[in-house]
């Protein structure tokens, strides 16, 4: 049953996340763990030859008064420089770390992990 979940829930994240790339790239895989609190993809970045790994290693769904939130953390990819730009942003405005959740079909399916 579990696994089912975290397939559904990996599925409309991928649609939300395609959203939000479409002008780098494109999320070819993603995987979620409603356990352990963890995500992890591949991202086929426009103009480049090999997909960059990406994994985060926690997160938490929140809600703010009307609105929920995905919150992520411990956020690391495959390539170095792309790690030192991430942290470098979250440090900055730690506010980049939590993502809106604003279709209502992925924010329903989201709730049943709160």
């Amino acid at each position: 049953l579990k696994a089912g979940k975290d397939k559904l829930i990996a599925t409309s994240a991928r649609k939300l996340l395609n959203g939000k790339l479409k002008r780098y790239g494109e999320l070819t895989s993603f995987s979620i763990d409603t356990t352990a609190r963890t995500m992890a993809g591949q991202v086929a970045l426009k103009g480049e030859s090999a997909v960059l790994d990406v994994s985060v290693g926690q997160y938490e769904v929140s809600r703010d008064n009307e609105s929920l939130k995905l919150v992520v953390g411990d956020i690391s990819t495959s390539r170095e420089w792309v790690n030192l730009v991430v942290e470098d942003l979250l440090k900055e405005q730690p506010e980049l770390a939590a993502i809106e959740i604003t279709d209502p079909s992925i924010a329903k399916l989201l709730e049943t992990i709160l």
